[in-house]
């Protein structure tokens, strides 16, 4: 089972995108934290996500970029040091359309980078050649 990471501050958009995603994506285990210091305790199974089989590591990462306390880029800084997690692709869901910043979101191995609002299609495009090029 396809196992994915939503960090994402905005409740609602964590709730559309679980609703969209169960609709058009099949079978998948869902992981949602609110912002990018949950995110980073998640991936290091830190405190309550010590149970890896309770909170696997992902096989994707959904990640907004701006958010409190630690932003998508720091996140994506934290992870990038390990061999294991940076293995696992990101994709990019943020409201910016800055061109500085998707590069980036790139440089530091963004696999793809969606503008808000969500193209969902493109999303779940993404998400489905992620799954397939890792395997």
């Amino acid at each position: 089972m396809l196992n994915i990471l939503l960090i994402e501050d905005e409740p609602e958009h964590r709730t559309i995108t679980r609703l969209v995603l169960e609709d058009r994506l099949g079978p998948f285990r869902l992981m949602e934290v609110e912002d990018g210091l949950e995110g980073m305790k998640y991936m290091q199974g830190r405190g309550k996500y010590r149970n890896r089989s309770k909170y696997p590591l992902p096989d994707i990462i959904l990640l907004d970029i701006r958010m409190p306390k630690v932003d998508g880029f720091e996140f994506m800084e934290e992870i990038s040091g390990n061999r294991l997690m940076e293995q696992i692709p990101v994709i990019i869901i943020s409201t910016s359309t800055q061109e500085q910043e998707i590069s980036r979101a790139f440089s530091l191995g963004a696999y793809a980078y969606i503008t808000k609002p969500i193209n969902f299609d493109k999303l779940v495009e993404k998400i489905i050649s992620a799954r397939d090029a890792k395997g």
